[in-house]
């Protein structure tokens, strides 16, 4: 399944990805913890005002369904937590891997009932994949969560993840360790976000992220900006094309 309220995302969605990929149910609604209906005038990205569409949970999508899930990647810009809620009898039945964007520093008690429900209600390990994944707050992180029952035979063998864990581009938190480890001077008042509020869009800015690396000595990686990062991957790209014109 793929999901999206907005009008032109989901059209551009059936544009690109329906004529090829056939087993892929594009749906044009929002996800979250119960059924029911949506106005697209609550959507910041959209274009169409006073549009409804209708707001479905993951339950309704699979359990009800006798259906299954493998991998979910959730980005629903700040329900995300609601949407785990509506989806616990799926993630009890199947077990699957889950990813989760979240905003670290947003809303400090989001982010920790959020992780407490992950690691004590739901029985998974949470880790961080390392990189900002958002604009223009730098603290924006994706989540990789693991069932705990299963993790050692879903990842022991992955080259990708141990490569990851080993050179810390990912990493295991929990709802405590995350505010110290994901950029702790983007927490309200700190280095990064000197504002009233973290939804300030200079709060734990690039620049800010930037100048904080340099004063406490940290090696600037690839994916340690998202502007960086992404000027970094292009030029990869790049290269790559180059040398494939080469005979």
């Amino acid at each position: 399944y793929t999901l999206d309220p907005t009008p032109n995302h989901y059209e551009r969605i059936v544009r690109q990805f329906g004529s090829y990929l056939p087993n892929l149910k594009i749906i044009r609604a929002g996800i979250g913890l119960e059924m029911g209906e949506g106005n697209t005038n609550n959507l910041v990205i959209s274009k169409h005002n006073n549009d409804t569409f209708p707001i479905v949970n993951i339950d309704h999508l699979f359990y009800e369904k006798n259906e299954s899930l493998g991998l979910a990647h959730i980005d629903v810009d700040g329900v995300e937590f609601d949407t785990l809620k509506g989806g616990f009898k799926t993630i009890q039945k199947d077990q699957p891997v889950i990813t989760v964007e979240l905003r670290v520093h947003e809303n400090p008690k989001l982010t920790k009932d959020m992780l407490d429900y992950i690691t004590n209600v739901l029985k998974y390990d949470v880790y961080v994949v390392d990189e900002p994944c958002g604009w223009p707050h730098m603290d924006y992180r994706n989540l990789l969560l693991i069932p705990r029952k299963t993790a050692s035979a879903k990842l022991e063998y992955s080259d990708a993840f141990n490569l990851a864990f080993v050179t810390n581009a990912l990493f295991r938190v929990d709802s405590e360790t995350i505010f110290e480890l994901v950029y702790p001077c983007c927490r309200l008042g700190g280095e990064c976000c000197k504002f009233n509020s973290t939804k300030d869009k200079r709060c734990c800015g690039e620049q800010f992220m930037q100048r904080w690396h340099k004063r406490n000595g940290r090696k600037a990686e690839a994916i340690q900006g998202f502007t960086y990062s992404k000027q970094y991957i292009r030029g990869q790209w790049r290269k790559m094309g180059q040398r494939s014109k080469v005979d």
